[in-house]
């Protein structure tokens, strides 16, 4: 799926300690790594971050300020092997597509199947009714994921570390798409003394687009915990109101922070 860094990767130049030799290493070098470099010529960022560590490793070449020149072809040699690795990742974006496809198929047929059983099923807080926000969650996490893969993609900048991620994205979008509509449901019906879910068509409708953009940012899932439970501590409180009647009540009892 990948192919093997060894075969892929540019070494690290490796330069002598002689002042005297620095400007034709770092030429040298240069014309090694214009050679690799020629390949992604077309992409725009890519070339101008290239140019630009090349422009100051014979900037400082020509000073002789060797360590400066060196970190430059370093950077330049970094920026080279991270178009390799995208570009060498060709076959893995091809199964992360056709998996992604086959999810959102079974996101389809699973709805169509759900839709069909759930007169007969409990819609309560855990029931069967919440499916649809988990699909909204999983649907998140496909756009997200078919997004992350265009983006570094046309950005030379793809890592196949992040590989784990593509492949659990949905299921891990399913998940807090669920876990986030019922959190926020949880504050709110606390807050708001409401013992149901809500039964209007725009109030589902902002639970579907709250389970979506939990599946699709983790950030946005994160930012919902934490202000439900801020909400729920204290008690509809702000937190600056909450800390303002905290000092209040250190400053009578005579304590100290």
């Amino acid at each position: 799926m990948f192919k093997p860094v060894n075969t892929l990767y540019l070494a690290m130049p490796v330069f002598s300690a002689d002042p005297n030799k620095l400007a034709d290493e770092i030429h040298d070098t240069i014309a090694q790594l214009n050679l690799k470099a020629v390949d992604f010529s077309s992409n725009k960022s890519f070339y101008a971050e290239y140019l630009g560590l090349i422009n100051q490793a014979e900037t400082f070449a020509t000073k002789t300020h060797g360590p400066d020149a060196h970190k430059a072809i370093w950077e330049a040699t970094a920026c080279v092997n991270r178009a390799l690795e995208s570009q060498g990742a060709d076959k893995f974006r091809k199964w992360i597509g056709w998996y992604l496809t086959l999810w959102l198929l079974a996101l389809g047929a699973a709805g169509w199947f759900l839709k069909d059983a759930e007169g007969c099923a409990s819609t309560g807080i855990f029931g069967f009714g919440y499916w649809r926000y988990a699909m909204m969650g999983a649907l998140g996490g496909i756009v997200i994921a078919v997004w992350g893969l265009i983006i570094h993609t046309a950005n030379l900048d793809f890592d196949r570390h992040f590989s784990v991620w593509y492949w659990f994205k949905p299921i891990l979008g399913a998940v807090m798409g669920l876990v986030a509509v019922v959190t926020a449901l949880g504050g709110l019906l606390a807050i708001q003394g409401q013992g149901s879910l809500p039964s209007s068509t725009s109030g589902k409708m902002v639970l579907y687009i709250l389970a979506f953009l939990a599946g699709f940012s983790e950030r946005f899932f994160i930012d919902i915990i934490d202000r439900v439970m801020t909400a729920l501590l204290s008690n509809g409180k702000s937190s600056s109101s909450l800390s303002k009647s905290a000092a209040t009540r250190k400053s009578a009892t005579g304590s100290t922070p």
